[in-house]
């Protein structure tokens, strides 16, 4: 190791000055000089951490790696190696040596904490916040370039992007730096660490988009939002699809149809259900044996996509058919009503009047309707009274 000194261009001492601070004017001075300073250094202690022998102008660590900051950061993490000593450090010779911290049971452990704190923080002093050893999103970047680089947008095939990831606290909006008792060192679990944001209407363009929170507070719920995996559907640093979308799903109200197209839903549900014109048992939502969803979704140009009659996350009618459809740039919602029944239901909205499927029971719509009966001619009004002849 190149000592501090040598590295400020000026010759080592052989021997240490009894009682002269480090920090002096002579020696390293510029490691308290910068914005955020280690305590030890602030307070020119560095027995704290360093140890010499025959006072010479050597220093070995206290401690070996992540066991030396752990002495005194144990709350960050950790089952202890040992106490924080209250004696002088002793020489090298003499130390014992020391395990790397262990996580507890149940904990994810940060890889660097296991190996060495100095991979990320400067033990010193830095103009970083948390005496990082450069700013946050450059720091993860060393090492999660994948991930930055789709937070960031740098992949051409990233079209929405987490704008949390990159502003603000960047990583440490959802990450915990150094251990967490959930995977992937999440501050929170899943569900409550989005509901932290999502809690409210979040502007996604020139639309306002309901809060996540409310819509889960209504009677139906989608299985991947009630199992409180908000990942199932989404990625949590930037996508190839629209709205963070894990798998491919169409952009557009209308598509045509290809099974490709529909990799998010199908990671799921059967394919089947949109592929074959005729079912009984790909979907139940069919007239007999008519499968209603390759009517509505399997079409060569103008195929309705999933929202167009299904929520994302919750709604209040059964197999969370959505309240209302968006229609044209003005802001207009069509109405859907629908009904279930026991084999079918009945479905009204500004597509179409009220259109009923039943699986046992198919309604005929070959059939022509049924011709209405010719309206009666009026009778004629009763002819008024002949007169009573005069008296005589």
């Amino acid at each position: 190791m190149v000592p501090l000194r040598a590295l400020a261009g000026a010759p080592a001492p052989k021997e240490l000055v009894p009682k002269a601070p480090c920090t002096n004017a002579t020696c390293h001075a510029d490691l308290a000089k910068k914005k955020y300073v280690h305590g030890p250094v602030g307070d020119n202690d560095c027995k704290e951490c360093h140890t010499w022998k025959d006072n010479l102008h050597k220093f070995t660590p206290t401690r070996k790696g992540t066991a030396l900051c752990t002495s005194c950061h144990d709350e960050l993490i950790v089952k202890k190696d040992a106490p924080k000593p209250k004696e002088e450090p002793k020489a090298k010779d003499d130390a014992k040596p020391k395990e790397p911290a262990k996580p507890k049971k149940g904990l994810t452990l940060h890889e660097p904490i296991a190996e060495d704190c100095v991979t990320c923080h400067d033990p010193h002093s830095s103009n970083v916040k948390g005496i990082l050893t450069m700013p946050l999103l450059e720091l993860c970047d060393t090492c999660h370039d994948k991930t930055v680089a789709q937070a960031k947008g740098k992949d051409k095939a990233i079209i929405s992007r987490h704008a949390i990831a990159t502003e603000g606290a960047a990583c440490m909006s959802c990450h915990a730096p150094h251990v967490s008792k959930v995977p992937y060192l999440l501050t929170a679990k899943p569900k409550a660490l989005c509901l932290s944001c999502h809690d409210k209407p979040q502007k996604h363009g020139a639309r306002l988009l309901a809060s996540t929170k409310e819509e889960l507070g209504l009677k139906h719920v989608h299985g991947p939002a009630k199992d409180e995996d908000c990942t199932a559907c989404h990625t949590p640093h930037g996508s190839a699809q629209v709205a963070l979308l894990a798998r491919a799903y169409p952009a557009k109200f209308y598509a045509p149809y290809d099974a490709k197209a529909y990799g998010l839903c199908f990671s799921c549900h059967e394919a089947d259900l949109a592929a074959k014109s005729e079912t009984s048992d790909a979907t139940e939502f069919r007239n007999g044996t008519r499968n209603m969803h390759f009517l509505h979704v399997n079409k060569p140009v103008k195929g309705r996509v999933c929202r167009a009659c299904h929520a994302n996350h919750a709604s209040d009618q059964p197999a969370i058919i959505r309240p209302s459809v968006p229609f044209g740039t003005g802001g207009w919602a069509i109405a859907i009503r629908y009904t279930r029944t026991a084999t079918g239901g009945v479905c009204q909205s500004g597509c179409h009047g009220p259109k009923a499927y039943d699986r046992k029971t198919p309604v005929d719509y070959t059939a022509p309707p049924p011709t209405a009966p010719e309206p009666k001619a009026p009778e004629p009004p009763p002819k008024a009274p002949e007169p009573a002849p005069p008296a005589k």
